[in-house]
């Protein structure tokens, strides 16, 4: 999901790093900008980040961290969101289905 995010919809609209799912979204590539374009013309929109929620948007601008790895030997999974909430991030439930 976060590659085709960094396709879609970043400044950049690359993938990073590598691998087998890179290529798979590189090789659908011009179905995918097809189909946001199909969107954004249905939705009336002019930029793809206007299909984002205002809520979800934030400050473009400002660079943050989409994820997070969290070494479970140091602490747990909810020790790291508790301190990661502490230090002013917020976490996102997505209804994925």
């Amino acid at each position: 999901m976060i590659m085709a995010y960094d396709l879609l919809f970043s400044k950049r609209q690359k993938i990073q790093g590598g691998g087998k799912l890179k290529q798979i979204l590189a090789a659908k590539e011009s179905t995918l900008r097809t189909a946001l374009t199909r969107i954004k013309i249905k939705r009336k929109v002019k930029e793809s980040f206007e299909l984002i929620p205002e809520e979800l948007r934030g400050n473009l601008e400002k660079v943050n961290p989409r994820y997070v790895r969290v070494n479970t030997i140091k602490l747990t999974v909810d020790a790291a969101v508790e301190r990661l909430k502490k230090d002013g991030y917020n976490t996102i439930d997505l209804d994925v289905g």
